[in-house]
């Protein structure tokens, strides 16, 4: 999860743990390019709005280094939530859009929707 803001941080990976993953939170959006280009992760939830690298650099580089065999699934998290806001996330190569704030069922259905099947945990 690449997230500036340790109450999403919080939040979301409670999500997750309770589903039964185990998070890894990068705190700004250079720290998680630095992680997705350094480690292998299935998915990487990311906020859009960071100071200093926004989700939107930082999926571009993603996109560029990582081959499209080995690239996490990459889902946008953001508080604006119309549907120009989504198309915009979709075409910039985002694999699903999560606006925020989320539930645990929303968070899932991205999971379910995003993740090969049978990789998402109940």
């Amino acid at each position: 999860m690449v997230d500036d803001s340790p109450m999403n941080q919080l939040v979301a990976c409670r999500m997750l743990t309770k589903m039964g993953y185990t998070p890894a939170v990068a705190t700004g959006g250079r720290q998680g390019l630095k992680i997705a280009l350094s480690d292998t992760f299935d998915l990487l939830l990311v906020d859009l709005q960071m100071p200093d690298l926004d989700g939107y650099d930082l999926i571009r580089q993603v996109l560029a280094e990582v081959p499209a065999g080995q690239r996490p699934r990459l889902v946008a998290m953001t508080a604006n939530a119309l549907r120009e806001d989504r198309d915009k996330c979709l075409h910039a190569g985002f694999d699903a859009f999560l606006p925020k704030p989320f539930t645990s069922a929303d968070l899932k259905n991205v999971l379910l929707d995003t993740m090969p099947v049978g990789s998402v945990r109940q």
